[in-house]
């Protein structure tokens, strides 16, 4: 499992969780999160993905939970197993008292934050809310190439700029592991 890491170096990027990069072997990847976090609070084992996180739907997955984050795995038909993604979410379970629920962006957007908190963060990217089929509202979070950084649930106030901030997700691992 190795040392502990500081809360600051998991920081929710589009490449991974701070020091550990998406496309990093599972175990070293779950190990240090589990150093970091104490054990998960479920692991799904190896199940076929329906999609609902972020991955290849029809491809083997592992679903590890931490509280409020999601460790996505992806699970090679040879058995090889990667850290693909992460979803961190006020709703699943536990996740008010875990401690991953303080994990933020490298820019400091934090479960809880609003709209407002969201599009002042990320003054220089393209922050749209937008009602998706399956989550309801949710933000996306663009580069200047339109590209998805980020993206997660809103809890709809009736006023945008007031929506809490309920889910930060990396964006699916469709897109690189399929």
């Amino acid at each position: 499992l190795g040392q502990p890491l500081a809360l600051s170096d998991l920081t929710l990027q589009t490449s991974g969780l701070g020091v550990i990069s998406l496309g990093t072997d599972a175990s070293d990847a779950i190990g240090k999160l589990i150093a970091t976090l104490g054990e998960p609070s479920s692991d799904s084992g190896p199940i076929t993905s329906t999609g609902e996180f972020g991955a290849c739907e029809g491809g083997t997955v592992r679903i590890v939970k931490f509280g409020a984050l999601a460790a996505v795995v992806i699970i090679d038909p040879d058995g090889t197993e990667t850290f693909g993604g992460y979803r961190l979410d006020l709703t699943y379970d536990d996740a008010a008292t875990s401690v991953a629920v303080d994990l933020e962006t490298l820019s400091g957007l934090k479960l809880g934050n609003n709209v407002t908190d969201l599009r002042n963060i990320y003054a220089a990217f393209d922050v749209d809310v937008v009602t998706d089929a399956d989550y309801g509202r949710v933000f996306e979070l663009r580069g200047s190439s339109g590209a998805l950084l980020l993206w997660g649930p809103v809890l709809d106030s009736g006023d945008e700029g007031t929506d809490t901030i309920m889910g930060i997700y990396a964006a699916d691992a469709s897109g690189t592991f399929c």
